[in-house]
């Protein structure tokens, strides 16, 4: 840990619950990680694990990498564990319900076993809020520091979506931005190498005619009166 700072963390917590003394701890390894790559031009990202979603975690997975790639496939791929982690948890309470059904030895008016978990329809379920986060992360990360490559504040552009949505989600965000004329880039290829390139739409103005001796000025109203508001490039 690179001596004994850490110590001084815990000893404030000696004789508490443990939901404090976790929470001790993962300050210890935020402020680890923040040293180690300051001291070392390494990135890291880290994800809490837990055994239920109301649990504290019982442990933080860290990765360090020199390659900013690899912060973004490590976000992709515990989006995607998220998903079987949500399939785990639903077999362990199916699992529960059989054996309290079992123990009663009989049917019950209402199933108590929960329904059989489809990994594709908990995705789908939740692919447009997943989507839609991610696209409003990323107009806020353009507004805030301009343009960028994704892979470049992979963290930022996930924020709470971290372990939950994964990289087709974020590849869908920068699809319907790009659709919407407010980004270059298409999301097609590799999207996130690329800058995202926010898009200046021209000003839309009519073609020039031909102009004899007698015609006024293109695009200056006639006689004082003003064009209707499809004919004047600035109505």
């Amino acid at each position: 840990m690179g001596g004994t700072w850490w110590q001084e963390s815990f000893r404030a917590v000696a004789g508490e619950d443990l939901i404090t003394a976790t929470e001790v701890a993962l300050d210890v390894a935020q402020r680890y990680c923040a040293t180690l790559t300051a001291e070392t031009g390494f990135q890291s990202i880290s994800m809490p694990v837990r055994t239920a979603a109301e649990q504290q975690p019982k442990y933080v997975l860290v990765l360090f990498t020199r390659h900013p790639a690899g912060v973004w496939e490590f976000a992709s791929a515990v989006g995607m564990a998220g998903r079987n982690w949500q399939q785990a948890l639903h077999d362990a309470e199916r699992a529960r319900a059989d054996a309290a059904q079992d123990r009663l030895g009989m049917d019950t008016l209402f199933d108590l076993v929960p329904e059989p978990f489809d990994p594709d329809v908990y995705e789908r379920d939740r692919r447009p809020v997943w989507t839609r986060g991610l696209a409003e992360n990323i107009q806020y990360l353009l507004a805030e520091h301009g343009d960028f490559r994704l892979f470049e504040r992979t963290v930022q552009v996930y924020g709470t979506l971290l372990g939950r949505a994964w990289e087709r989600h974020v590849r869908q965000a920068v699809k319907d931005l790009h659709r919407d004329g407010l980004i270059a880039n298409d999301g097609k290829y590799d999207f996130e190498l690329r800058p995202l390139g926010p898009v200046t739409l021209p000003v839309q103005r009519p073609a020039p005619g031909p102009v004899s001796a007698s015609d006024p000025t293109p695009g200056r109203p006639v006689d004082g009166r003003r064009p209707s508001g499809s004919d004047h490039p600035t109505a």
